[in-house]
Order: C-alpha cells, then structure tokens, then sequence
C-alpha cells in the first residue's frame, strides 16, 4: 500500500517520513495540502505547486510510496483516500509546541524565508514587528491559528482506518530503537502497515535521526514553548480556545 504521512503542520512529519523509508517505503516527491499538490525535487525543493483538491491528484501515489502532507479532515476526503486503498498515520503535538515551531521556523529558518518573495517578506515582518518571541507566539495564536485547523483535524482521531499518534509518544518510543529494541508506537506502525522489518532497530534509530529536512535527535523537541516567559504568554495559556485544544487533542494540564 501506499501511505500518507499526515500532520498538523510543525508536528512531525519528517519524523514519520523517516520511519517509512526504514520500513522500505520510497517518497513519491508529491506533498498534498488542501488546496492542492507541491511537486518537489529529490533534495525536497518545491518545483511547483498544482492547483486542485479532487481525488485523482492521489493517484500518484504508487504502491510502496510515501507522502509527507497536511490534509484537513473531511468525511469525503476519508472516504476518497480510503476508497484508493491508501494508509493513513496522523502525527499531531501539544498545540503551544506547534505554535513556538512554527514561530521559530517562519521568524528563523533559512530555507522559510527562501521559499519565495512572500516568505522572505514574511520572515522580515516576523523579524521587525515584534519585540521578541512571545510577542510573536501570542500573535501566531491570534492571527495564524488557522492555519493549524486544529478543531477540523480532530476528526482523524476518530477515523478507525486511520493511525493517530501523538508526537511526543512517538518520538519517546523511537529512541528506545537505540538500545536495540522496538517499543510499543513502532510496533503498531509496523502492524498496521503490515510489513515487514529488515534492518535492525538500532540502524532505524540511525537513519531515523539522520534524515529529514526539519526533524533532528534534538534534546528539549517536547515542551519547548516552556522556554518562553509564561507570563508573558499567559494571554494564550490561560485562553478558552487553548484550553479546548488541550482538552480535545489530550493534552489537559
């Protein structure tokens, strides 16, 4: 089968497009979003970008391929990936981790800000408007929060033929694959994808963290928000729609 790697954005998905190339999977070099299909390089390089959410852009997707994507629940688009017999593993992540990485990625990435002209722009704003990073947190949580669609991807924790993971879960199970060991998250990606391992766990841990544009084996990748000032942020920590986040996604606190 042909596997989506599916996430909020800033949740992960390079660490399960690792995962999948240590379990043989080849990446089909497309990413899907909704409102269409970035065609990207082998040095994963945005070539163009299609226009069109409709349900043959999926077939793209050859058996033993992976794609790295951020697809919104919909009940139809379930059933059209589904119904194409294609897997699903949906990563998700404490939703003020997304924020900060998000900020740190739009105000302090290189390859963000080239991208394009729009990026680079975006980067400056982010870079001059704001005194320092909790100001942009609390601007990401007011004004950008959309772009995460948080309440719409609730929908794939309750699909049944869809993997949901948290990514901190996952991220804690994979480096037990140092000690030569798959721990419990491993296994049932391992189960649900039903293939079959053929390198040791140690070497998965290897590749694993040695792979990704974005993903790295960096200590502090859970909770890094708290390196803010939580007092300078409590506007979004002590906010309704945070706090529904939390509840929802299981992160209450």
């Amino acid at each position: 089968m042909a596997l989506i790697c599916n996430s909020i954005p800033k949740s992960g998905t390079y660490l399960l497009a690792a995962i999948a190339e240590c379990l043989g999977y080849q990446d089909c070099l497309a990413r899907f979003v909704d409102s269409g299909t970035t065609i990207v390089n082998d040095q994963n390089h945005k070539i163009r970008f299609e226009n069109g959410s409709d349900a043959e852009r999926f077939k793209r997707l050859a058996k033993g391929q992976y794609s790295p994507s951020h697809l919104t629940y919909s009940n139809d688009l379930a059933s059209e990936l589904y119904g194409l017999g294609l897997s699903q593993i949906f990563i998700y992540r404490h939703p003020a981790d997304i924020i900060y990485s998000y900020l740190r990625f739009v105000t302090y990435s290189k390859s963000f800000a080239s991208h394009s002209n729009n990026t680079a722009n975006t980067q400056a704003r982010f870079q001059h408007d704001f005194v320092d990073d909790e100001q942009r947190f609390i601007h990401i949580f007011e004004s950008e929060k959309h772009n995460f669609n948080f309440t719409k991807n609730l929908g794939w924790l309750g699909e049944a033929r869809c993997l949901s993971v948290k990514f901190e879960e996952l991220f804690s199970d994979v480096r037990i694959l140092a000690d030569n060991k798959i721990g419990t998250w491993m296994a049932r990606i391992i189960a649900y994808l039903d293939v079959e391992v053929t390198i040791k766990p140690v070497e998965m841990y290897e590749r694993i963290f040695g792979v990704g544009p974005t993903f790295s084996n960096l200590k502090g990748k859970v909770g890094q928000y708290r390196q803010l000032d939580q007092a300078k942020i409590s506007y979004v920590l002590d906010h309704p729609i945070y706090h529904d986040w939390l509840r929802k996604f299981g992160y209450d606190e």
